[in-house]
């Protein structure tokens, strides 16, 4: 896996459901899932409206994110490891495609920045903050 973060390769829409899908496979999302950007009234057609979506008859509220500066996601598949590696553990991944913003889902209730994702992302903040060197005075 190439980890250079200029490194450019096919972007994918990632969408995180507030559910489990017991299912590894192909499927047919295009077909069957459609999210629509929606008005509410504190939002404009801007990037901040909120999304909705149904699946398997349930509404869903979503808002597409961006990740944090510096922060790029990999979608990885299970794959055999090349014959010219040797390999301690038998699990190989190899990158499928890029991303640099999720959508996040909640059942029926609108996205806020209380959410869990929202929330979980200032840890990229923290870690800059303790990372970064401290002047000297």
């Amino acid at each position: 896996m190439n980890t250079d973060l200029n490194f450019k390769r096919e972007t994918t829409a990632v969408h995180l459901l507030p559910c489990s899908i017991d299912h590894d496979g192909p499927a047919r999302v295009s077909d069957f899932f459609h999210p629509r950007q929606v008005e509410t009234a504190t939002s404009s057609a801007s990037s901040n409206s909120t999304l909705e979506a149904t699946l398997r008859g349930r509404l869903l509220r979503g808002k597409q994110m961006a990740l944090p500066l510096g922060v790029r996601g990999v979608v990885l598949q299970q794959s055999t490891p090349p014959r010219s590696r040797v390999l301690e553990h038998q699990n190989y991944a190899s990158e499928q495609s890029t991303f640099d913003h999720i959508v996040y889902w909640n059942h029926d209730s609108a996205p806020s920045n209380g959410d869990y994702i929202p929330q979980a992302m200032k840890v990229f903040d923290v870690a800059r903050a303790v990372h970064a060197p401290i002047p000297v005075e």
